[in-house]
């Protein structure tokens, strides 16, 4: 493969990069665009006890997914690998034990939600006036999340090459679709089983198509394509230790609406779910750009470049936290108001839970980053070894605080993992793979965010002092503002210590006088 069209380039090159990393924004916005649309019209079309069945049931089959046991990511990363050594014939091996192991795989889990279908009145506190609606939308979930786990068979292919500027353009096409379809069933009555039934219409089409985008990318090289025993051992010892980073991931952070489902009535999942969705949308803006990192991780690994790696690394905290600290300190001061320019009508508890999951998601960023990188380059058995106990220990802290703080309780509890593990154990654990000292860590990724950490408070409380903080129309204003005049506030300080950014700034300019 050496065709400069060819995957081999997709992973390493600086441009394939930058083609990456802006349709991954390009993806966000439309999503987030939609989601703004989408959310509010469900909450007040459903109400907030149909709105929390919803989230639940869609969050069941989201846990059933797990029996993808992490085999997705392993195959990123061996594809990544694969194709930086221009092995032609384990690339397609590999393929062909993915295109198995999904097919089966995702028939089972819709078979697991379909025998949960009986019981779902009475696992989430269900009126009997909606037991048979959930039941069918349960149904519609196993589907849904059958044929979604398929999806992943040329999804898996585009991402571990490095072409998710692709996988970004369809996602694209298909979210627009499928949420603008669901804005219009909702409107229309069709309730929660419409969007369901919507749901599991994109995920059908997403798997036909798909298939044809990753042919047109010619990522496979020619030849058949074949499933091994030695592949599906290799790919299941890997996708194991990245499965128990999963299920700890899960015991500690993503089982709160269950949790709440379970302890409280089905209509407080509702502010968890209104300020987890605040949360994502911080999450989203903060980590799209370095979400794509882990299959150029496995390149540089396969290629034992270490300093690419930390250069990358680093650089992908000190992106993130740069756009979240401002992102966070606006919500904080302007929170309430844009929750209610948004709903309306806002539950209560929303702004609270929206506050405590946004602090617990930046204290995350650095132990995000570090399982792209850790996980990329083949060690993801030191976070296995990490996860478990301490993620057991805040699923019981969780139960307890969801009855004594109600929906806040969960993130609440997670605070404690999210320091000691996330934001401490994990960039050590990296700064010794990568054999690089901890110091030279903190000044690379850390120390330039002084400048966000001090300004955007300041600027968020001359905001508020001035202008105030309960007028819906000027509240997106200024916290747009906050994060603007963050980020100039950083800017000079990142262009006086990266070469590289002086070095990519200066060529994007003359690139433009030469035109």
């Amino acid at each position: 493969m050496t065709d400069s069209n060819q995957p081999p380039v997709a992973n390493a090159s600086g441009r394939q990069l930058l083609r990456n990393f802006v349709t991954s924004y390009l993806g966000l916005i439309v999503s987030l665009l939609l989601s703004l649309f989408l959310t509010p019209v469900v909450l007040r079309t459903l109400g907030s006890e149909d709105y929390g069945l919803w989230v639940v049931i869609v969050m069941a089959g989201g846990y059933v997914g797990f029996l993808g046991v992490g085999v997705e990511t392993a195959a990123v990363r061996q594809i990544a690998a694969a194709i930086a050594v221009g092995d032609e014939d384990r690339l397609r091996e590999i393929v062909g034990t993915v295109r198995l192991f999904f097919l089966v795989s995702g028939t089972l889990a819709g078979l697991v939600l379909l025998a949960l279908v009986p019981f779902v009145g009475d696992l989430f506190n269900v009126r009997p006036e909606l037991a048979s609606a959930a039941r069918v939308s349960m149904a519609l979930m196993a589907v849904v999340t059958g044929v979604g786990m398929m999806v992943n068979i040329p999804a898996t292919t585009l991402f571990g090459a490095g072409r998710t500027d692709n996988l970004a353009l369809f996602t694209v096409g298909t979210a627009v679709a499928s949420q603008g379809l669901q804005i219009v069933v909702v409107l229309v009555g069709g309730g929660f089983i419409g969007l369901f039934a919507v749901n599991a219409g994109q995920c059908v089409v997403s798997f036909l198509l798909m298939g044809r985008v990753t042919t047109a990318s010619r990522i496979i090289p020619p030849g058949p394509t074949r499933a091994t025993r030695a592949m599906f051992r290799e790919l299941f010892r890997s996708g194991s230790q990245i499965f128990i980073v999963g299920l700890g991931s899960t015991l500690a952070y993503k089982l709160d609406a269950i949790i709440i489902g379970l302890i409280l009535p089905a209509a407080r999942v509702t502010p968890y779910d209104l300020g987890l969705s605040t949360a994502s949308f911080t999450r989203s803006m903060s980590t799209a750009g370095t979400s794509i990192l882990m299959p150029t991780y496995a390149h540089s690994s396969a290629l034992d470049d270490r300093s690419r790696q930390f250069r990358l690394w680093s650089r992908s905290i000190l992106l993130s936290l740069a756009i979240t600290v401002p992102m966070a300190s606006a919500l904080v001061t302007f929170g309430q108001t844009l929750l209610h320019l948004w709903l309306g009508l806002v539950p209560p508890d929303s702004y609270e839970v929206m506050v405590v999951i946004n602090v617990v998601f930046l204290l995350q960023l650095p132990g995000i980053q570090a399982f792209g990188l850790l996980t990329g380059a083949g060690r993801a058995s030191f976070l296995a070894r990490l996860t478990i106990g301490p993620s057991v220990a805040t699923l019981a802290l969780s139960v307890g605080a969801t009855y004594w703080l109600g929906p806040v309780g969960p993130a609440v509890a997670s605070l404690p993992q999210t320091v000691l593990l996330d934001f401490v154990a994990l960039p050590v654990l990296c700064c010794r793979f990568l054999r690089v000292p901890i110091r030279q860590y903190v000044r690379e990724a850390l120390t330039p965010l002084v400048v966000p950490v001090l300004a955007a408070p300041a600027i968020s409380l001359v905001l508020a002092r001035t202008v105030g903080t309960s007028n819906e129309l000027l509240a997106p204003i200024e916290c747009v503002a906050v994060c603007v005049g963050t980020w100039m506030a950083l800017a000079p300080v990142l262009f006086r210590r990266d070469e590289a950014l002086k070095r990519f700034v200066g060529s994007l300019m003359r690139r433009g006088v030469s035109r």
